[in-house]
């Protein structure tokens, strides 16, 4: 999540818009992030269902080497908190504002 809201903080979204995404992991938090600056693409290794779904509403191209149910914590024993904060958000404009929120209650710096 870190490094999608400082390219969104430094960047700025009309210069990420049209933007090919390329990531190792992609779940359903990071495609409400990339919805959001209305990226034009994204490949990565490995998407959840549920990303799938929300790249496929807004239009946006996606590769993945593999679909997974949900993404998990790093325990392996919950869903990824930043998962659950968006699990009930379809609006990019939300989900980034409730993601933003997230980190800043984990302090951490964007």
């Amino acid at each position: 999540m870190r490094p999608l809201f400082e390219a969104i903080n430094h960047l700025g979204l009309p210069r990420l818009e049209g933007s090919l995404i390329v990531d190792k992991i992609v779940g359903k938090a990071a495609a409400l992030l990339v919805s959001y600056f209305k990226a034009a693409e994204v490949r990565c290794a490995v998407m959840s269902a549920r990303a799938r779904g929300v790249l496929a509403k807004q239009g946006i191209e996606y590769h993945a080497e593999k679909t997974i149910p949900e993404i998990m914590n790093k325990f392996g024993t919950d869903i990824c908190p930043f998962e659950k904060t968006v699990l009930d958000v379809e609006d990019p404009e939300e989900g980034y504002e409730r993601l933003y929120a997230k980190l800043k209650t984990m302090n951490i710096a964007v």
